[in-house]
């Protein structure tokens, strides 16, 4: 699995949390970390890649303000440096069409 930062963006060297939630039932691991997102100020620096994990995108739903973008399933986000550095990978489950 390969991390790709955006352009334009660095990872810090001195992140030292990994808040990983666990897809489970009603997706409470994926709404706590929205909430955590959404209640501080985020800065995406890049992505996940890996042949076993199947691209997929969705809207990007931590804006206030739709604006058409969308989001991958395995991003990375650096919050808040005044929250400890803290990195955020979120998996989204994904429902596919039979």
């Amino acid at each position: 699995m390969e991390f790709i930062v955006e352009e334009g963006k660095h990872l810090n060297n001195d992140c030292s949390t990994l808040v990983l939630p666990a897809l489970s039932i009603g997706n409470v691991g994926q709404l706590a970390v929205d909430l955590l997102i959404s209640s501080t100020r985020t800065e995406r620096i890049g992505y996940l890649d890996d042949p076993y994990v199947l691209p997929c995108v969705g809207n990007d739903a931590y804006g206030p303000i739709p604006r058409g973008e969308v989001a991958l399933p395995l991003e990375g986000e650096l919050l808040n440096p005044s929250l400890g550095f803290l990195l955020r990978f979120c998996l989204y489950a994904v429902k596919f069409m039979e």
